[in-house]
């Protein structure tokens, strides 16, 4: 029992033994809070300069300049960033970058690509077959954009191309399908009873992008 003893070492001495190695943990951990935080203040003042630089752009009237500036904001490697101004604005001209950063960015920027895309409206364009159907056609613009679709106006395709048969929504990218089978229910309601939608596939097309095209009996 005393030789036993007499091996235990006392509890200072333990503690002496310990304390290099528990001051270098201590260290070592504080350094890696050090660096996080570090990094993080330094992924916001880049995010902040970024958005003083493309300011211009972001704010700018024309869909062009503010779809450059969320594409280069999503290649510098700011797609979460990107998908929040655009969730934001609920900006029409981000919902092609969305979807890319929807497909291929990381986890959280994909999260924010996603309820994006839930609040950009889809644009919708108006195609006529004649002047008598302007009125008709103002009428289904101005209900549509109380719908929340975004409609720049309307086209009269009069001797430009032959009207389809029946009235159609035209919409070229399968994760369109839903609006235009909303929009060809609400046009049956409004007195175009032979609206139906089309899948077109020959053309490359931006998502969220659809077409109402009026027959020539539509009136």
């Amino acid at each position: 029992m005393d030789s036993e003893a007499s091996k235990k070492k006392p509890w200072y001495e333990v503690v002496a033994t310990l304390t290099p190695l528990i001051l270098g943990l201590a260290v070592a951990g504080v350094g890696a809070v050090f660096t996080q935080v570090y990094n993080f203040r330094q992924l916001q003042l880049n995010e902040l300069n970024l958005l003083q630089n493309f300011h211009p752009l972001l704010v700018s009237e024309k869909e062009y300049d503010r779809e450059f500036a969320y594409a280069s904001f999503t290649a510098l490697g700011y797609g979460e960033l990107a998908a929040k101004i655009i969730k934001i604005k609920e900006d029409p001209a981000g919902r092609a970058i969305v979807e890319e950063i929807k497909q291929s960015g990381n986890a959280a920027a994909k999260e924010e690509a996603s309820t994006a895309l839930t609040r950009i409206p889809a644009r919708v364009y108006v195609q006529i077959a004649s002047k008598t159907q302007q009125q008709k056609a103002e009428e289904i613009v101005s209900a549509l954009k109380q719908l929340g679709f975004v409609v720049p106006g309307v086209e009269n395709m009069e001797g430009k191309v032959e009207p389809p048969k029946s009235s159609e929504v035209r919409y070229f990218n399968a994760e369109d399908k839903a609006a235009a089978e909303t929009i060809a229910a609400f046009l049956r309601k409004n007195g175009m009873l032979d609206a139906s939608t089309k899948n077109v596939t020959r053309f490359k097309v931006k998502p969220g992008s659809l077409e109402v095209w009026f027959s020539a009996q539509t009136k």
